[in-house]
């Protein structure tokens, strides 16, 4: 099973304002390591559960979030 990394930038209300994808991985640990190192360029991250994805701002009044989600 692959696993895909999928990015999505919303600004405020949750407006969609562009997405993509990073990157696929052949296992899902390496594609859990290569979230962290992407979430680790952030000052302020965090996880959403009930959503399945982690996200990550500049600063926490940021008007833009990045959200990153884990395909398998």
């Amino acid at each position: 099973m692959s696993y895909r990394i999928v990015w999505r930038l919303v600004g405020r209300a949750d407006r969609l304002l562009d997405s993509g994808d990073l990157d696929e991985f052949g296992e899902r640990a390496s594609a859990l390591e290569a979230i962290g190192t992407l979430l680790s360029g952030f000052p302020v991250t965090g996880r959403n559960e009930d959503a399945g994805y982690w996200w990550a701002r500049r600063s926490p009044d940021a008007d833009l979030e990045v959200r990153i989600l884990l395909r398998g």
